[in-house]
């Protein structure tokens, strides 16, 4: 009764074990697919910083070259213009149209330079992103090989528990069979001695 009562206790502790080690198991399975979520959302952030950023130079460069064949279009109209009229006239347009189209320049470099600072300001703030990302997901990794180290133990200790339970289910079963020759050598001898 007792080697039958220690047998299903260590039986209980293995399924327990087991279990324990079944639940570990999903758990990080789940933590491997969150890291390699966040791979793939810092590498898809990258990539659209990336496409942002290209997309951002050509936007200026098409903005500035607009602003560019304004002003040269406006620049020569003016110049035609001046042409048509007398000489004295002519002088004076000529130089008020360059003096717009000055204008227009300085207009231009100066939303060229605007641009230009946003633009800087975008990438390091992706970058900055791109970087808090890669950390999160470096903590990420760290945890996981903690709870595969964890998992790792717990399989070991569960071995443990079955090798030891085996070995008593061995060692009740050698001395019930020690008291059972026991028993019968008493009991014999006894006889031996009525006998006599």
């Amino acid at each position: 009764e007792k080697e039958a009562e220690a047998r299903a206790m260590a039986e209980k502790e293995a399924d327990a074990k087991a279990a324990e080690a079944q639940a570990k198991k999903k758990a990080l399975t789940a933590a491997q697919q969150v890291v390699r979520d966040k791979k793939t959302a810092a590498s898809a952030a990258k990539k659209a910083a990336a496409e942002a950023r290209e997309l951002a130079q050509a936007a200026r460069v098409k903005a500035y070259e607009d602003l560019l064949a304004e002003a040269q279009a406006e620049a020569e109209a003016k110049a035609a213009e001046a042409r048509e009229k007398a000489k004295a006239s002519r002088e004076a347009r000529t130089k008020a149209a360059e003096m717009e189209t000055q204008a227009k320049l300085a207009k231009a470099k100066a939303y060229w330079d605007a641009f230009a600072e946003k633009e800087a300001e975008a990438r390091a703030m992706a970058e900055k992103e791109a970087d808090a990302k890669a950390a999160e997901a470096q903590a990420k990794k760290k945890a996981l090989t903690a709870a595969q180290q964890v998992v790792r133990d717990k399989k070991t200790a569960a071995s443990a528990a079955k090798k030891a339970a085996a070995e008593a289910r061995e060692l009740a079963q050698a001395a019930r069979v020690k008291a059972y020759e026991d028993l019968l050598a008493e009991a014999q001898a006894e006889a031996e001695a009525k006998a006599a």
